[in-house]
This record gives C-alpha cells, sequence and structure tokens, in this order.
C-alpha cells in the first residue's frame, strides 16, 4: 500500500512531542501520500480542540507524551464520541502495553523503529479501508438497543423478508421488502427459481432444511447467503414451514432476517485480531489467544518456545488437551465461570505438557474479550514459566 491506492487526500492529525520524530513520521507520510495533510502537536489540549472542531481521517498518536499518554487521547477520541480510526505508535514493547491497545481496540498498533515506521502508510491504508465496518464494532450499547428496539418495530410491521415457493423452487410470492433487499422487481418473479438464486456454499444446507419441513417437520432455520440481483451477497437467518395437505407439501413459505452486518462484523473481527499479531509476535512474555471453547486460535514466537512446538503445530489445539489431568478440573472450573462474567480473570499455576513429553509449570493470567452485545470473543492468556522455581519450593518443602 502506498499513496497512489489511497483515492482521496487524507487528514491526519499526529499527537507526537518528539520534534525528531514528528520529522520522520511526517516525511514518510508526505511522501507516500500525495496532498496529504498533517497537524502534528504535543499537546493534549490542542489534540481535544482540534478533534472537536476540525474533521480528520485518522489519529497517530505516540503513547509517552510529556504530561499525558495515548491512552488519554483514545479517552478523549471516545468522549467526542468520534468514530475516528487510532493507531498507536510507541517505542514500548511491554506486554500490558499490546494488551491494553487489544483491549481498547485501537485500530493497530507499531513500535518506533525505522522498519515499523516506513510501513506506516500500508498500515493507514488498510485501515482506512476497515474503517466502515469498524464503525459497527464500536457502537456504543446504547446505539444497539436502539438498533435492536428499531428492528423489532419494523419485524412487527411484517417488514420482514418474505417468500412462498413451489414445490421445485421457483417463487409464488414475494413482499417490497425481499425486492428492496435483493434488488428485484415483482415483474422478475414468474422467470426466477430461489435455487438460481443461492450462492453455491448454501445450496446443500437449504436442500436438506427443505427436505425436512416439505415431510411435515416443524419450522427449521438455516443461514443461507443469496445472491443479489446486480451484484453483492446477502447474508439472512432463513426460517421455514410448509403448506401440507393430505400429508404432502403443495408450499414453502419462508421468513428472512437480513444478518448481513453481523455476518460482516464477524469478518471484521477476524482481521482485527490479525492486526495485533505483528506486536504480539514479538513480545518477550508468551502469549497466545483462545476461542470461547478453549481452542488455539492465535500464538507468538515465545508461546512457541515455551511449549516446543511450531505456530502450526499448537493452532487448532483444545487447552484441556495440554494440561495435566490432575490440573483440568480446576482449570475448567475457572474457565467457565470467566466466560459467565462470575469473575474478571484468571489468575492460577498449572501444568502443560511440552512437546518432548515432560510437564512444565506455567503462571496463567488470562482474561476475557467480549464483543458489543456481551458476548465472549476469545481469551487473551499469559503465560509465565516457573517451573525452575516450582523445583526450589518442592526442595524447600522436602
Amino acid at each position: 500500500m502506498n499513496g497512489e491506492n489511497v483515492k482521496r487526500n487524507i487528514k491526519i492529525l499526529l499527537v507526537e512531542d518528539n520534534l525528531d520524530d514528528r520529522k520522520v513520521i511526517r516525511h514518510v507520510l508526505e511522501k507516500a501520500f500525495a496532498g496529504v495533510v498533517i497537524l502534528d502537536t504535543g499537546s493534549r489540549d490542542t489534540a481535544y480542540q482540534e478533534l472537536k472542531s476540525n474533521t480528520y481521517d485518522i489519529i497517530l498518536t505516540d503513547l509517552h507524551l510529556q504530561g499525558f499518554t495515548g491512552w488519554d487521547v483514545v479517552a478523549d477520541v471516545r468522549k467526542l464520541g468520534l468514530q475516528v480510526p487510532v493507531i498507536l505508535i510507541t517505542g514500548d514493547w511491554e506486554t500490558e502495553t499490546v494488551l491494553n491497545a487489544l483491549m481498547l481496540q485501537v485500530d493497530d498498533y507499531i513500535v518506533k523503529t525505522a522498519k515499523y515506521i516506513n510501513r506506516l502508510p500500508q498500515i493507514i491504508g488498510r485501515v482506512l479501508r476497515q474503517a466502515p465496518l469498524e464503525k459497527i464494532r464500536r457502537t456504543s450499547k446504547d446505539d444497539l438497543e436502539h438498533t435492536l428496539q428499531s428492528y423489532k418495530e419494523v419485524f412487527e410491521k411484517s417488514e420482514e423478508l418474505i417468500q412462498s415457493l413451489w414445490p421445485d423452487c421457483s417463487i409464488m410470492n414475494v413482499n417490497n421488502a425481499w425486492c428492496e433487499t435483493l434488488g428485484y422487481k415483482k415483474a422478475d418473479i414468474p422467470s426466477i427459481n430461489f435455487l438460481d438464486m443461492l450462492h453455491d456454499v448454501s445450496k446443500n444446507a437449504f436442500n436438506e432444511v427443505l427436505g425436512e419441513i416439505s415431510k411435515g417437520r416443524t419450522m427449521q432455520a438455516v443461514d443461507l447467503l443469496i445472491n443479489r440481483k446486480n451484484s453483492g451477497i446477502a447474508y439472512v437467518k432463513a426460517t421455514g414451514t410448509a403448506l401440507m395437505v393430505n400429508g404432502r407439501s403443495v408450499a414453502t413459505h419462508w421468513v428472512f432476517k437480513d444478518i448481513s452486518a453481523e455476518k460482516n462484523l464477524q469478518i471484521l473481527l477476524r482481521e482485527s485480531q490479525d492486526q495485533y499479531m505483528s506486536a504480539l509476535e514479538y513480545a518477550p512474555t508468551p502469549l497466545l489467544l483462545s476461542d470461547p471453547k478453549g481452542i488455539v486460535i492465535k500464538v507468538n514466537n515465545a508461546a512457541c518456545e515455551l511449549f516446543g512446538y511450531t505456530a502450526e503445530e499448537l493452532l487448532g489445539n483444545h487447552i484441556k488437551d495440554m494440561t495435566h489431568p490432575e490440573d483440568l478440573e480446576m482449570s475448567l472450573n475457572l474457565h467457565k465461570k470467566l466466560l459467565l462474567g462470575d469473575i474478571d480473570n484468571i489468575v492460577m499455576e498449572k501444568r502443560y505438557r511440552h512437546k518432548a513429553g515432560q510437564y512444565i509449570w506455567v503462571k496463567v493470567t488470562a482474561s476475557l474479550v467480549r464483543n458489543n452485545h456481551g458476548l465472549p470473543r476469545y481469551s487473551v492468556v499469559q503465560l509465565e514459566h516457573i517451573s525452575a522455581r516450582k523445583k526450589v519450593e518442592e526442595i524447600v518443602h522436602s
């Protein structure tokens, strides 16, 4: 990514109190982005007033500033209700800094070295491409509740997508919301077969559900990808029922809930995890991310060295399969409490199996990242090798 890939001039607020660093960052950005406008300041008050008075495409902020921190800048952005992407630029390699960036959902984090500063235009380009979906991810709790309430009101007024199909899946009837969402006109309906509208990856799932409800089974639901008439794909949750006459299905009726935003959000969350791995990868402390089921989804170099495995060997493994049998019940109980919200984090000492076959003692500190609905997204697990300390304790108590 360079300046040519950005289709318009961009306006950047740079919060940096080191004049030499300002010059270097300015030089890199002005070389990459034609017509870029950069306002730099080392003052929190000035930055705050600029954010109140002017519109910026992106904010770059150092972490350790004179009299304040980059976290204060992030707090000011959130306080003003701005949906401006923030990139943290810092010389701080501490694991805690990386985790804070993850928890505060900073858009990206780079280390202040020549190598990474030169990659800054590429990172900015990626962040700007993702900015529209970031607005979804950062929607406040009140806004989410308002959106859900609005959707409920729309549903009660029967503005959801509705269609009826003949047994061969030719379309009998649809409502206006169906046409508007999928880009068709009522005049198109007689010539359309719904199977032809389905994305290839959804056809088998739809046919299985259709077969179930056509046998008179109860209402069935399935997630589908539907090709819009002109371009793009609609993600819907489809609920179907059958009209039975003398034990035979003569038609099926379907109600669709458009879940495109939710699917896009899921994609964004997966991508946002990837953004932080460039920083996590080089953190000196062993770190891994696991999904709510306990499956390892990300791991850094230090964790690979701790366990003796490559990243490819660790990814996809369940943490319980690496845990000593005597520590498994304690580990699972604490993980369950974390998911339920009974505790905010886990701190425990347990044994993991090393690739060489022996068990090693590890201090585990785990916290849970939740989405805006309060549901678990993934756990951030920090590891500390304590086998040597445990050996000393064993000798002292023997």
